[in-house]
């Protein structure tokens, strides 16, 4: 929890208000995008393209992989 989380907290506390609906999905938003972050590999990219090219590579076996796509030079 940052300082400004804690002060808020803090400060909902002592008014005895609580924050509005939108603050807490906001909030709970970005908790779960926080945990999907920490689940993911730290050497793969969000849609796990380093997972699936490691699959292939252990498929066919092979010492290299040949990428294909639209390469803009």
């Amino acid at each position: 929890m940052t300082m400004k989380e804690a002060f808020r907290e803090l400060s909902h506390k002592f008014h005895g208000k609580g924050p509005g609906k939108t603050k807490q999905e906001k909030r709970q938003r970005k908790y779960q995008d926080e945990l999907k972050t920490k689940r993911m590999k730290s050497s793969d990219t969000p849609l796990m393209s380093a997972e699936k090219m490691r699959e292939a590579q252990a498929r066919s076996k092979p010492p290299y992989l040949v990428l294909s796509g639209n390469a803009k030079s």
